[in-house]
């Protein structure tokens, strides 16, 4: 979709901004909040990607919405229909039947208990209709790669590193391999497999038993996990959150502190036998005691190469 994209510059909100025609409306659509100018080549490719997610979910909601309404006309007929059965009913208890002869006692207590047990197994038909649409079946695995688009989007808007990014998407997907080598797929099987769900986590549980993950690794795994099936509750893709991801979802403990420390001449082997590239966030960790996170962070011009200074950032 986003190849049929051409935001233009909307300058009074620093963004871009694309318009498209959805169900006979037109809608405008922004996105790559923040842009410096029409020439801001990372803001549009931001923007692109923003605009074509809002309209996914737009024609999606319009989809929705025209299937709820249609469920609710028929609903509403149904009501009406039952209603004016009703009336007549009661009608012809009170003035007796065609004939005039006032139908018995114990017939009319009869017929209004038929006409109860029908109200009652209409309106559960209809709230059955109701519950079908709502938790309509979804493909997983297509909702997983609207889940990383959109995680990537607020990330960018977010200034979220890419380590982070990366996880959001890995272990998602984790996630949803596990549940499909389960014969969990779409969101109706979900929504009836709270003791999959239970056992993902027991098995990151027995992972670090095994000495197979460490705990930090395994709660990225479970909260990243908690986050997807969030994502999808939130937009209505599954009728409820699994009763087992609960606040102790993350608990699998802590790992014991355990630093590992290089000697001199470890330090001087590994930097003459890095890639050149790699040299420079080298001499940034052992030199300045940057992490990954903070090479990361680092602008062009906060960096002097005629001096070899680091320049602290312009406030």
């Amino acid at each position: 979709m986003s190849k049929h994209i051409n935001p233009t510059y909307y300058k009074s909100h620093s963004c871009f901004r694309a318009r498209k025609t959805i169900n006979g409306k037109e809608i405008t659509f922004l996105g790559g909040k923040g842009a410096f100018g029409k020439d801001d080549h990372q803001a549009r490719a931001r923007a692109i990607i923003e605009i074509t997610e809002k309209i996914r979910i737009a024609q999606l909601s319009d989809t929705r919405r025209a299937e709820e309404d249609k469920q609710r006309v028929r609903g509403i007929d149904d009501f009406i229909e039952l209603t004016m059965a009703k009336s007549k009913m009661e009608a012809n208890i009170i003035r007796g039947d065609e004939t005039g002869d006032p139908q018995p006692p114990s017939e009319i207590m009869e017929e209004l208990r038929l006409l109860r047990e029908e109200t009652a197994l209409q309106k559960a038909q209809l709230a059955a209709v109701g519950h079908q649409f709502k938790t309509e079946s979804r493909c997983l695995k297509e909702l997983q790669e609207a889940y990383a688009l959109s995680q990537k989007t607020e990330g960018l808007t977010q200034g979220k590193t890419l380590s982070t990014l990366t996880y959001y998407n890995r272990s998602s997907r984790q996630f949803l391999e596990f549940l499909a080598e389960n014969d969990v797929t779409t969101t109706a099987e979900l929504d009836q497999s709270a003791s999959v769900v239970a056992a993902y986590r027991d098995q990151w549980i027995h992972k670090i038993s095994d000495g197979d993950s460490s705990h930090s690794n395994a709660r990225k795994a479970l909260l990243g996990a908690r986050q997807f099936v969030n994502w999808m509750a939130q937009r209505e893709y599954i009728s409820r959150i699994p009763p087992s991801i609960g606040q102790g979802w993350t608990a699998v403990g802590v790992d014991e502190v355990d630093p590992k420390f290089l000697t001199v001449k470890e330090c001087q082997r590994l930097y003459k036998n890095a890639p050149q590239k790699f040299k420079l966030p080298i001499l940034l960790g052992l030199n300045c005691g940057y992490r990954e996170v903070d090479i990361q962070s680092l602008k062009r011009e906060y960096i002097n190469l005629i001096d070899g200074v680091d320049l602290p950032p312009k406030i």
